[in-house]
């Protein structure tokens, strides 16, 4: 059997027998490459919207990581101004949010980070992780 030369996806050959297990094995390794995310970093963050982008095309937001260096605040992601679920803990522990429903968007939709009660945080990473639908 051989491999492709990018993903390491296998190619059986005419005279390999169908395993089902290979057939999964790449589905799962394409739809890995599925989900895509979108980083940033607000160095002095203070209690107002943060502008993100607009993306191009529909999909879901799988997860959001927020992490800052010093301080505490309540951050909220917004899709067209729509709180996305509730406010998420700022702090300088890592913070990853799950988003199972309400979570789909449209091209051309705005996203924006909200902070609120900022408590002298600073360096505010955050991750968007979404796929395409």
């Amino acid at each position: 059997m051989e491999l492709t030369s990018n993903l390491s996806l296998k190619k059986p050959e005419a005279t390999d027998p169908f395993k089902r297990i290979d057939f999964n094995t790449n589905a799962d390794k394409i739809d890995g490459l599925a989900v895509e995310y979108f980083s940033g970093l607000i160095p002095a963050p203070e209690d107002t919207d943060y502008p993100l982008l607009k993306i191009p095309y529909a999909g879901i937001v799988n997860s959001i990581t927020l992490k800052s260096s010093t301080g505490t605040a309540t951050c909220y992601f917004k899709i067209n101004d729509t709180i996305m679920g509730d406010g998420i803990s700022l702090s300088t522990e890592e913070t990853t949010v799950e988003y199972t429903s309400s979570n789909a968007f449209a091209a051309s939709d705005k996203w924006s980070l909200m902070v609120s009660g900022n408590s002298s945080a600073e360096n505010l990473e955050f991750n968007i992780w979404y796929a395409r639908t």
